[in-house]
């Protein structure tokens, strides 16, 4: 088991922007480090923690195809900036669709991709989300 905290820096802007329609892209710089509770092999060598530095690539949309249903999505990439450090990559999409003012029914689809997690871990986890989502005015 592990937990990962990152800190974020950057710029972002508004490539559409429209009632139907928001497109954005960003680029930074990040520091992330994962905290294993028992030792892991990662990047060559055994280790309880192992902090990167890393590029931030991400685009995000939001798509508003009916007046109650809408279809966000985010793809970031972030490639390590030591040449064997790796690239991760996370991928977060969803689904609304309201079925009355304040309530509306959700999916989420989220993928995540690490090319060097450690030995015998995956490479890839995928998490699907079903809900309903309550709007508070």
């Amino acid at each position: 088991m592990a937990t990962r905290a990152s800190l974020f820096g950057g710029v972002g802007r508004h490539v559409v922007k429209t009632d139907a329609l928001t497109f954005d892209l960003s680029v930074g710089l990040d520091y992330t480090e994962d905290r294993h509770f028992d030792a892991a092999d990662v990047n060559g060598g055994l280790r309880t923690r192992y902090g990167r530095a890393e590029a931030l690539l991400a685009e995000e949309a939001k798509h508003k195809w009916t007046p109650t249903t809408s279809f966000p999505q985010k793809l970031s990439v972030y490639p390590a900036l030591k040449s064997d450090g790796g690239c991760r990559g996370v991928l977060d999409s969803g689904l609304s669709v309201a079925m009355v003012r304040s309530l509306s029914l959700t999916a989420g689809l989220n993928y995540r991709y690490n090319s060097d997690p450690g030995a015998a871990l995956k490479k890839g986890d995928t998490l699907f989300v079903t809900g309903i989502a309550v709007k508070l005015d």
